[in-house]
């Protein structure tokens, strides 16, 4: 998308046609429907830390802290995950996991 720059020695005819321009980006992009999950662009909050997954969500959390806890996180932080993660169903709990660390 264009970035719109004022220029105090551009006519009225070249500031309509960047506006224009600029209008026309802004639509093009309104036909994007396709959001690709924040995970899949930026990777896990710890990448460093890899646990394997499980169907069982409580071993999974618990696995998870134990990581974080052995990597330094703080306290704190390993509570919020946990808040999140425990904060929907089974589904919920493993992209958690994801977002955070390397699911295996």
């Amino acid at each position: 998308m264009s970035d719109w720059v004022e220029d105090e020695d551009m006519s009225a005819e070249e500031t309509h046609a960047r506006f224009a321009a600029l209008v026309s980006d802004q639509e093009d992009l309104a036909d994007v429907t396709e959001v690709t999950d924040v995970t899949e662009v930026t990777g896990p909050k710890y990448p460093m830390i890899t646990i394997e997954s499980s169907g069982n969500g409580s071993l999974m959390i618990g696995r998870v802290r134990k990581a974080l806890l052995r990597h330094g996180v703080e306290g704190v932080e390993i509570d919020q995950f946990t808040r999140e993660a425990r904060s929907g169903d089974l589904d919920h709990l493993v992209q958690t996991c994801m977002e955070w660390v390397d699911v295996e």
